[in-house]
C-alpha cells in the first residue's frame, strides 16, 4: 500500500517538472480572400488565446503585404507563449499586424519569437510582457522586426545561438521596463548576428545588457558581416543605462555602407564596462555624454572602422599598481575635448600610465594640443606627483611623473616665438 502511494506521489512529482506541451496553430492562408486570425479557414485548428498557444506562419500563401497584414482580431490582447515563422525554402515577407500579443511564460517555458525564413518577418503588433517575463528572439536567417509599441514590465532578449538572423527594435513609444539583452553566443567572430535599435526609446525603460558581438572588420570577399548592437536611425537618442558582459561593440550604422556616414546617435546613459572593453564602430557619429565606469576594475574603449565618437561626460579611469584602464584608437576619429577624467581609488604607483594610444592611427581630438594637462576636458582627483601629458611624438596621452620631451614641432615652435619675441625687442629699441 505504502509502496504503491509512494509511487503514483513519484509520478505526479515527475510530472509536475515536465515542460508545458505548447498547443499549436498553423496558418495555411485559406483560399486567400481574407487576411483576417478570425477566419477560421486560415488555420488548421479552431484557434485560442491561451498560455500554451503557440503560432506558426509558414509558406507562400497570404502572408501579408506591407499595407494589407495579417490581421490580429480575435481577441485583445491575444494570449500566446510563442510565435514561429517557418520554412526556409520560401522568400516571401510576413507581416503581422492588427491586435495585441500578449506574450507569457507557459509554466517554466518563457516565451519566444523564431525566425526559420529567407526573408524579414516584420511584426506590426502592440506587445504586452508581463513582469517576470523574458521575450526571447531566435532567428535562424535574415531579420525578425518589432515594429508595434511593446509594453509591460517584462524584457527582451535576443539569442544569436539560435542562427545568424537579425532583430530589430524599432518604436519610439516603446515603454517596457524590464531591459534588452544581446547574447552574442555564436562566438566572438561569428558572422552577421545584428540587434538593429531604430527609433529612440526603442529599447523602452530598462538598462540594456551587451553580451558580446563580432569583432572583425567586413570582408567582402568572404561576406562576413560584423555583429552586435547597432544603432540605425538617422537621429537618434537613448537614455538607457548599459552594462558590459563581456567585451562588445556598439556601431553607428554598418560599417560596409557609407550611406550611413551621416547617422548621429547619443547615449545619455551610464555605460558599465564592468572590466571589459567597449568597441565603438561603424560609420556615422556617436556620442556618449554619460558616465563611463568599471565596477569590475579594468576595462576600456578601443575605436576602430571610420566613425567618429565623441566622449562628452565623465571616464572613471580605474589604475591598481601597474594595471591602467586605456583608450586605445586605431580607426576613424575619437573626441575627448569634451571627457573629464577621474581618478578617484586610483593606486597609482608606475611612473608612466597610457591613458590613450593613438600610435596605429586615426585622429584624435583634443582640447588643447602639446603638452598638457588640458589635453582632457577635465581632470578630477588626479594622484599627487602626477601631470597628464600628450606626448605627440610616441602618439600617446599619458599620466606620469616625468613630462616627455618635447616634439620637433614644439621645438621649432619654440625656435619661432624666441625669434620673433627678438624681432620685436630690436624693433623696440632706441637708436643712438
Amino acid at each position: 500500500m505504502h509502496k504503491t502511494l509512494w509511487l503514483a506521489a513519484l509520478m505526479i512529482s515527475a510530472l509536475a517538472v515536465q515542460p508545458a506541451m505548447a498547443v499549436t496553430y498553423t496558418w495555411n492562408g485559406g483560399d486567400g480572400s481574407s487576411q483576417d486570425w478570425s477566419t477560421a479557414a486560415n488555420w488548421d485548428a479552431t484557434l485560442t488565446s491561451a498560455a500554451d498557444t503557440a503560432l506558426v506562419f509558414g509558406g507562400s500563401n497570404n502572408v501579408g503585404t506591407s499595407a494589407n497584414r495579417l490581421n490580429q482580431d480575435v481577441v485583445t490582447p491575444f494570449v500566446l507563449n510563442k510565435l514561429a515563422f517557418q520554412s526556409l525554402s520560401d522568400t516571401t515577407s510576413i507581416y503581422l499586424g492588427g491586435g495585441q500579443l500578449q506574450f507569457v511564460a507557459d509554466g517554466s517555458t518563457q516565451p519566444v519569437i523564431e525566425g526559420h525564413r529567407k526573408n524579414t518577418m516584420y511584426v506590426y503588433n502592440p506587445i504586452d510582457l508581463s513582469v517576470g517575463t523574458a521575450l526571447s528572439v531566435k532567428n535562424e536567417t535574415y531579420n525578425v522586426e518589432l515594429r508595434g509599441p511593446i509594453t509591460g514590465e517584462g524584457s527582451v532578449v535576443y539569442d544569436t545561438a539560435f542562427g545568424a538572423g537579425g532583430f530589430r527594435l524599432d518604436n519610439a513609444n516603446n515603454t517596457f521596463s524590464g531591459g534588452t539583452t544581446i547574447l552574442h553566443t555564436g562566438g566572438a567572430n561569428a558572422s552577421w548576428r545584428r540587434f538593429y535599435i531604430g527609433a529612440s526609446g526603442s529599447f523602452g525603460t530598462g538598462d540594456v545588457t551587451l553580451q558580446g558581438g563580432n569583432l572583425n572588420p567586413y570582408n567582402a570577399s568572404t561576406n562576413s558581416r560584423p555583429g552586435g548592437m547597432i544603432f540605425h536611425a538617422a537621429d537618434s537618442i537613448h537614455a538607457n543605462d548599459f552594462e558590459l558582459l563581456v567585451d562588445s561593440p556598439l556601431f553607428i550604422g554598418e560599417t560596409e555602407n557609407s550611406s550611413y556616414s551621416g547617422y548621429q546617435v547619443e547615449l545619455t546613459g551610464d555605460i558599465d564596462l564592468n572590466g571589459n572593453t567597449l568597441y565603438l564602430r561603424g560609420q556615422g557619429t556617436g556620442t556618449l555624454s554619460g558616465t563611463i565606469l568599471s565596477t569590475g576594475g579594468g576595462g576600456g574603449i578601443k575605436k576602430i572602422d571610420v566613425a567618429t565618437w565623441i566622449l562628452a561626460d565623465t571616464l572613471e579611469f580605474d589604475l591598481d599598481g601597474t594595471v591602467a584602464s586605456l583608450i586605445d584608437l586605431d580607426d576613424g576619429t575619437l573626441d575627448i575635448s569634451a571627457l573629464t577624467i577621474d581618478f578617484a581609488g586610483a593606486n597609482a604607483t608606475e611612473d608612466t600610465y597610457v591613458l590613450v594610444d593613438y600610435t596605429t592611427g586615426g585622429t584624435l581630438v583634443t582640447g588643447t594640443n602639446g603638452l598638457t594637462d588640458n589635453t582632457f576636458g577635465g581632470v578630477v582627483n588626479l594622484p599627487t606627483g602626477y601631470v597628464i601629458a600628450n606626448d605627440t611624438v610616441g602618439q600617446q596621452v599619458l599620466l606620469t611623473t616625468v613630462v616627455p620631451e618635447p616634439s620637433t614641432v614644439a621645438l621649432l615652435g619654440l625656435g619661432l616665438l624666441s625669434m620673433a619675441l627678438y624681432g620685436l625687442r630690436r624693433r623696440g629699441e632706441r637708436r643712438p
